[in-house]
């Protein structure tokens, strides 16, 4: 990592060190979304060792029970941090796994994202889009359902275009565009459908990630409640019914029906 990896590291170690409250620390630590999210967090660890290191070397010094009591409630507090700081890379080691395993899946089951009025956005996007571009949506659909890969139909990429949009997948049928997130390896969040437009590049990709953040607690919450499998189960049938009811809007325009 360059010179300006280790300057992050350090003005995230520095921001926590002046920090105590523990609702601060957890919003201060890296999300999971972050770019070089492991060495940036190993770094802030690694640092965070190191204090507390000085101070036990200070402990052992200090003579006054108020000062080695003051020492004691700072190491307590690092401890805190370490904790939480190692809470936060499990949490992105869980989501590596889950990015491998999807990559292995042979079926997933869609799951559309709503916005917070609560309407699902799929739905919404269909309704600037020109019929004649239906069956491409549903294509998609299909491909992320089988977890399909490029061939010279179906195309599947991470979404590049932006940093902030990592672990997005796109999938592609001529001018369709699908964007999704794992869920769980089985699991695909979809939450924007777009045609491409070449005109305006920053536009939209400004849409996307507007989008991103307004379905992003809803993905949190869903992957939460996916580690059990009863919601899971109840989760997957309520999106069925979704599709269901997408599909046959999607087929009015006479596009193949499937599922």
């Amino acid at each position: 990592m360059n010179k300006a990896g280790e300057e992050i590291i350090n003005n995230y170690y520095k921001g926590l060190m002046l920090i105590s409250d523990e609702e601060e620390i957890i919003d201060s630590i890296p999300s999971t979304k972050f770019e070089n999210l492991f060495f940036i967090l190993n770094g802030i660890i690694d640092r965070l060792i190191k204090a507390k290191e000085a101070l036990y070397e200070l402990l052992e010094e200090a003579t006054v029970p108020e000062d080695k009591e003051e020492i004691e409630k700072e190491i307590a507090l690092i401890d805190k941090k370490i904790k939480y700081c190692t809470k936060r890379l499990e949490e992105g080691k869980e989501i590596v796994e889950v990015e491998e395993k999807a990559e292995q899946a042979v079926h997933k089951e869609i799951i559309f994202a709503t916005s917070k009025m609560g309407n699902v956005c799929v739905e919404e996007d269909i309704k600037d889009i020109p019929q004649e571009y239906f069956e491409r949506i549903i294509e998609c659909f299909q491909d992320i359902e089988n977890n399909v890969g490029n061939n010279n139909t179906a195309k599947k990429r991470k979404f590049t275009n932006n940093a902030k949009l990592a672990k997005t997948l796109e999938a592609k049928r001529f001018k369709i565009r699908v964007l999704y997130k794992n869920l769980t390896p089985d699991t695909a969040y979809v939450f924007i459908v777009r045609i491409k437009k070449s005109d305006n590049q920053s536009k939209e990709t400004d849409e996307i990630y507007y989008r991103y953040m307004n379905v992003d607690d809803e993905y949190e919450m869903l992957r939460e409640e996916m580690k059990d499998e009863e919601k899971k189960k109840m989760i997957i049938e309520k999106n069925r019914k979704v599709k269901e009811r997408i599909l046959k809007r999607l087929s009015t325009s006479g596009a193949k029906q499937y599922g």
